[in-house]
């Protein structure tokens, strides 16, 4: 695991020259990968990894849709 430093550069060092790919996560994110063409003894920049916020969880309500694509029952029990 890499961290990035307050202005999001990070540095990979020893690896292997080919097609490899990069991920990045985040809590409360969307995972993304990017591909980096790492050629040997050289100094390769990727491609900016951006990362979008997650869809806020489904909740029941008017019309809501739950986790399995069924409308949500909200006929009160007891």
């Amino acid at each position: 695991m890499v961290s990035t430093n307050v202005n999001g550069i990070y540095t990979l060092q020893n690896v292997n020259a080919g097609l490899q790919t990069i991920t990045a996560t985040k809590s409360g994110y969307v995972t993304n990968t990017v591909p980096v063409e790492v050629i040997a003894g050289q100094t390769v920049t990727a491609e900016d990894i951006v990362l979008s916020n997650l869809p806020p969880e489904p909740t029941c309500g008017d019309g809501a849709i739950n986790v399995a694509g069924e409308e949500c029952d909200t006929t009160a029990s007891g």
